[in-house]
């Protein structure tokens, strides 16, 4: 189109472009009808811009579904493998984020006053026959009686209540002062209940006074994932096979996790232990089998609230783990120097 009539087109409001096609088309019809046919000959794809620029929107429309796919692409199977790689050493780890609620001394409740209503209603029924329903005085006077001796009744029964919660409430004294004195007949009973259920069975080798000897039977390297999840330099997740000493790395991390977690929960059940020994427990076919640790820990020479603190303990503490060669590689300790408390731990039952 010709500029000035393109420029004269945009200023022009569109109601009087029409009465202006609407008189020329009256004043000069031939002028119309030529319009008219040229129009008919070129066809419709000529006849603006602003058909041509919608069909050329449709056609980016696809585009922007592809920027959309790239913008949220679909999971590879490397990343769906780093997933899980990733939730199973967290399911592992979970456990040296337990915490265990500290054992109290139990409270027998006293017992609420006993209801006197039904002792004094049986009272009724058994001597209501007695006094004729038409004597009311004598009937208002029964009821006084019946009601009297519900009382009693109910007071004798509470009494009796009472004395039964003193006798308990004084048994569960003298278990709790047994178990803060470390009695072997209270002391090992309660550690062997709270171990029961743990991931990492515990025998309890020896329990008295204020020191515990415990034997945890510990999961072998197999349960860790069979490759590392990691994320590649462009960002992505990606699994890759683990290095020798990652492996022993994260082996030595679990190992320091069950540590832990049984430490805690000897102090929590048992108030009255200041030392502990333990000593850990390989029996699956693998990297180390065999004893791996025997250390010694006291209540108030660690920081137990430190998820971490299992493994400092391993590292730092006289008899922790064995770590040789350049990837630190964890070893059992040799059978030959094992004392008599080491091979009892070694021959000790899984649960």
């Amino acid at each position: 189109m010709h500029p000035v009539r393109t420029a004269k087109r945009a200023v022009t409001p569109k109601a009087v472009r029409k009465a202006s096609r609407a008189v020329y088309t009256v004043t000069n019809p031939l002028g119309a009808a030529e319009n008219a046919l040229i129009g008919a000959v070129l066809g419709p794809s000529n006849r603006g811009r602003g058909k041509r620029t919608g069909s050329r929107r449709a056609a980016a429309q696809p585009n922007r579904g592809t920027r959309q796919q790239v913008a949220n692409p679909q999971p590879t199977a490397r990343a769906i493998g780093a997933s899980l790689a990733e939730s199973r050493l967290s399911e592992l780890m979970a456990v040296q984020r337990e915490r265990f609620a500290p054992v109290e001394r139990p409270i027998i409740a006293a017992p609420e006053p006993v209801d006197p209503r039904p002792f004094e209603l049986d009272e009724w029924k058994r001597r209501r026959s007695t006094v004729p329903f038409w004597q009311l005085g004598l009937r208002r006077q029964l009821h006084a009686e019946c009601a009297a001796t519900g009382r009693i009744h109910a007071a004798r029964v509470h009494e009796e209540l009472q004395e039964q919660q003193r006798v308990l409430q004084s048994r569960s004294d003298a278990w709790w002062h047994s178990l803060l004195a470390g009695d072997p007949a209270v002391l090992q009973p309660v550690l062997t209940a709270a171990f029961g259920d743990n991931a990492a069975p515990v025998s309890v080798l020896d329990a008295r006074g204020d020191t515990a000897v415990l034997a945890v039977l510990l999961p072998g390297a197999d349960v860790l994932p069979d490759k590392k999840p990691h994320v590649t330099p462009t960002g992505k997740p990606s699994v890759r096979k683990w290095t020798k000493s990652e492996l022993h790395e994260a082996y030595a991390d679990l190992l320091g996790a069950h540590t832990l977690a049984t430490i805690r929960e000897a102090w929590a059940v048992a108030p009255g232990l200041a030392r502990i020994r333990i000593m850990g427990i390989c029996r699956a076919p693998g990297m180390a089998e065999g004893l791996l640790f025997d250390v010694s820990v006291t209540r108030n020479d660690g920081n137990w609230l430190d998820d971490r603190w299992g493994r400092v303990i391993l590292d730092a503490t006289p008899g922790g783990l064995v770590r040789v060669g350049r990837a630190c590689e964890i070893t059992s300790w040799p059978t030959d120097g094992l004392t008599s408390d080491q091979l009892r731990a070694l021959a000790a039952p899984a649960s």
